[in-house]
């Protein structure tokens, strides 16, 4: 049976845009007059360069003592930020189902708590029926990439791109444009969402 294997975060979900919300919250409730970061403050697949870059001033250890408020955070997905490519990847993923494709959500949680979120995220909307297989993989500090071995990937993040492309000659990767993936845009074997 031939799969298709798509990711949550950046991908359906905007990780990126909650993860601002969710800092320009934290940071406002720990420090006075603190600045304000922006969408566009992200422009690599890692957050800690931008993070430390708008709230100057603040550590590396701050960083991740934010990082770990906000996995811990059982509400995270509640509230939950569609990315304007999520209609179109819904749409893919019906159309692959109805090709007989086994449809996958691969997704990396760091907490058991965002596990938990995800996990009710998921029962709440409708549309993840459409998945044959939800994995949840856990991960802590840097992410491995995922398998390989889809027919077909939707992802934006550049490691599992590459890995990917590098390691399945006969897959097609479909990919959001992220300011960290540009690179792959002129690949034969990526259409862009």
């Amino acid at each position: 049976m031939k799969t298709i294997m798509v990711d949550l975060d950046d991908t359906i979900v905007a990780f990126s845009e909650m993860f601002v919300n969710k800092c320009n919250s934290l940071v406002s409730k720990y420090y006075d007059n603190a600045e304000r970061m922006k969408i566009e403050d992200i422009q690599e697949y890692s957050f800690a360069n931008a993070f430390l870059k708008v709230f100057d001033g603040l550590t590396y250890t701050e960083y991740e003592n934010f990082l770990n408020e906000i996995f811990e955070d059982i509400s995270l997905y509640s509230n939950a930020i569609y990315t304007k490519e999520s209609h179109k990847i819904f749409n893919l993923l019906n159309l692959y189902k109805r090709k007989g494709y086994k449809t996958i959500l691969n997704t990396k949680v760091s907490t058991y708590t965002m596990s938990m979120s995800k996990l009710a995220f998921f029962k709440n909307d409708k549309r993840f029926e459409i998945f044959d297989e939800i994995i949840l993989d856990m991960e802590r500090g840097e992410h491995s990439p995922k398998p390989y071995n889809y027919d077909i990937m939707i992802d934006d993040a550049p490691h599992n791109i590459e890995y990917y492309l590098e390691n399945n000659k006969e897959g097609l990767v479909y990919m959001p444009m992220r300011p960290w993936n540009e690179k792959y845009k002129d690949n034969e074997r990526v259409i862009i969402l």
